[in-house]
């Protein structure tokens, strides 16, 4: 189903945030497939995950229509941001309550985006995981675990995942955010070399 156009997605907005009750079930409607698919298309999460992603980002809309400006851009984007969002936070929690235990497995069986092969014993996390949690930092786990399993590249979602401050402008979050990726990339094809050394 696709998407509304243009207009009547304005109009869609201004409903919701004049009260229309019944305004909220027409915007899951209209966006909560699309939503979805875009996240999958996008993330390599469970369904399940991704589905109380697009809840959850679509109830914080409802419940504040004027978190989104709609001069900055088209709804399903807003939506899929603040998706992307709530998977983070949910990556967070998740680490937190295992303490960097097996989850990170597909990190290392899925290096996509990766800028070094790791030796044939990548899926053996408990051999690589050591190497992995000495050289990144808490903070850069989660944007690590985006840009590896989800080749994420928008600004937006890894400022979020770095937690970086919302005052800075636009150009000083994306210069950040190139700065601590790169710094990332170079982290981990250290990492890879020593892998490689240690497995020769």
């Amino acid at each position: 189903m696709p998407t509304p156009e243009r207009e009547e997605e304005l109009r869609l907005h201004v409903r919701l945030t004049d009260g229309d009750p019944i305004a909220s079930a027409e915007i899951a409607e209209a966006y909560g497939d699309a939503l979805v698919d875009a996240l999958r298309r996008s993330t390599r999460r469970p369904d399940d995950e991704l589905h109380d992603a697009a809840i959850d980002a679509m109830m914080k809309l409802f419940s504040r229509p004027e978190i989104y400006d709609p001069a900055k851009g088209l709804l399903l984007s807003f939506l899929i941001t603040v998706a992307k969002r709530g998977l983070i936070d949910g990556l967070r929690s998740r680490r937190r309550e295992k303490k960097r235990g097996t989850d990170y497995g597909t990190l290392v069986e899925l290096p996509r985006g990766v800028p070094f092969n790791l030796p044939e014993m990548k899926s053996d996390v408990q051999k690589v995981m050591p190497y992995l949690s000495e050289a990144i930092s808490a903070e850069d786990w989660p944007a690590l675990e985006l840009i590896v399993l989800d080749g994420e590249r928008s600004t937006e979602v890894l400022a979020h995942a770095w937690s970086l401050p919302a005052t800075l402008s636009v150009e000083e979050r994306q210069a950040e955010v190139k700065r601590r990726r790169d710094r990332l990339m170079k982290t981990l094809e250290r990492v890879g070399r020593k892998i490689n050394e240690d497995n020769s």
